[in-house]
């Protein structure tokens, strides 16, 4: 009786420093996929979505719609990978990238004809905008499930993951383009970035993976293994691209909240981040985390851009998979 109580304190204890342990990994939350393609009534779930989009005649919502759909398909084949059926997994993944190109598709649509009916030209601009950003999370997200699969992936699978990865940042990147095209061509003028521009940006469980572009260096937390740093380099579009997302966001302005408005709860494990800024002789440094709960829109939509250039680096590709994960 004595030793079961010390094994649970001893794994409460694990649970609240986030110890490695080599046999879980670090999964992205998905949406509940429903019935899985490996099913007789699988067409049944095709039909209805089918459906669902020939009625939906919104082109705001109508693009929502494919970005939700892509992270079903996205579910559907982690479920097949876990069964071990690869061909359906193969073929899930392509559907899932249709559904994410025509997502792309119907956000620039939107944004051509200025949003829906209803609304003022600005109002309709900035819903435009939305969409795009919705994609823009939507396909950060997706990034991480790729490279968590990528890292634990048969030889086999590893083709479709990387080409899955490949369509991604293309997506992402014409999301970006558009965005940024878009903020250009507005009539409040945009910042130009200082000539003495620098950041530190840590993140992970512990804060553990860093970009320095002081040292134009990148640290990756190995969790079992020892941390590795690489020499990663942005370049001045990606520059320019983090001072006009931190200006756009107001993510320095005093009183600015890094909490969401949901109930306050316990995450284990949680991620921690860092922010040093320098701009021209001003330095600045903030901190946030999501160990009480999910952090605000704004530092979340900050934290999955940056994270996203730093994953689409050369650098951080070739750098090899974690072992394990944090409990």
């Amino acid at each position: 009786m004595k030793l079961n109580k010390a094994f649970l304190v001893l794994c409460f204890a694990l649970l609240l420093v986030g110890v490695p342990l080599s046999g879980f990994a670090q999964v992205t939350t998905l949406p509940d996929p429903g019935t899985l393609p490996d099913s007789s009534l699988y067409f049944l779930k095709s039909w209805k979505e089918s459906i669902q989009l020939f009625f939906t005649f919104d082109v705001e919502k109508k693009a929502t719609q494919y970005i939700h759909l892509a992270e079903v398909r996205l579910a559907e084949y982690q479920k097949m990978i876990e069964k071990g059926k690869q061909e359906i997994a193969d073929k899930t993944l392509m559907k899932y990238e249709d559904q994410l190109k025509r997502a792309l598709q119907k956000a620039e649509e939107f944004s051509a004809i200025g949003g829906s009916a209803s609304g003022g030209k600005s109002k309709n601009e900035e819903k435009a905008n939305e969409v795009k950003t919705k994609i823009e999370e939507a396909t950060a997200k997706h990034l991480q499930v790729f490279q968590e699969n990528l890292a634990k992936a048969p030889e086999a699978a590893k083709k479709g993951l990387e080409k899955a990865i490949k369509a991604s940042q293309k997506g992402m990147e014409k999301v970006r383009e558009a965005i940024e095209k878009k903020e250009q061509n507005s009539q409040t003028p945009t910042m130009n970035k200082p000539t003495a521009f620098n950041l530190i940006f840590r993140y992970g469980v512990g804060a553990k993976n860093e970009l320095n572009t002081f040292n134009n260096t990148f640290t990756k937390d190995m969790v079992i293994d020892p941390p590795i740093t690489v020499n990663l380099k942005l370049s001045n579009n990606e520059f320019e691209s983090i001072y006009q997302k931190i200006n756009k966001l107001k993510l320095f302005n005093k009183g600015e909240s890094t909490k969401s408005s949901q109930p306050n709860v316990s995450v284990i494990p949680c991620s921690s981040y860092y922010l040093n800024v320098q701009d021209n002789s001003n330095q600045k440094e903030l901190f946030w985390d999501n160990c009480r709960g999910r952090i605000s829109d704004k530092f979340q939509q900050f934290t999955d851009f940056i994270i996203l250039i730093i994953k689409s680096k050369e650098e951080y590709k070739k750098l090899p998979p974690t072992k394990g994960g944090y409990i």
